[in-house]
């Protein structure tokens, strides 16, 4: 992720140190956030056999907001959209449209309201097998 940090001080080395700071929270962030980060809360729960996982404060966090957007939006704003995302992905790669089928299969796959979150255990999990989430859109501005 690409970010710009405007740090005003008198003192250079403090500044050097927040800058210092800042930048590391932002990886720190997009690591347990990114879809695509080993090891991150999301690239683990996506790849959950049984579609649930345990998660850091911080994107137990989003994922309520994102939640919280797609029933403020109705549905347009759905963060468990990444199944549909590499349908695209993948018919863009081999230059082929989708199948009815295909895309049925994957539209399936997608619901925020099909998120469970667990406040006690922190857990977050899916109730249909297959569902992935992309934070990409809400994580940017929360980072």
């Amino acid at each position: 992720m690409r970010v710009a940090i405007t740090v005003f001080s008198d003192d250079k080395e403090k500044a050097d140190r927040a800058m210092e700071a800042a930048f590391a929270r932002v990886s720190a962030l997009d690591a347990l956030l990114g879809k695509e980060s080993e090891g991150g809360d999301i690239a683990r729960l996506n790849a959950a056999p049984d579609g649930k996982a345990g998660v850091a404060s911080e994107t137990f966090d989003v994922i309520g907001k994102a939640i919280d957007y797609g029933k403020l939006s109705l549905g347009a704003f759905d963060v468990t959209v990444e199944p549909l995302l590499e349908l695209w992905k993948w018919a863009e790669q081999k230059n082929y449209m989708p199948s009815p089928a295909a895309f049925k299969r994957a539209l399936n796959k997608v619901g925020y309201d099909q998120i469970a979150l667990n406040p006690v255990a922190q857990e977050v999990q899916f109730s249909k097998p297959g569902m992935k989430i992309d934070l990409e859109g809400l994580a940017r501005g929360y980072i």
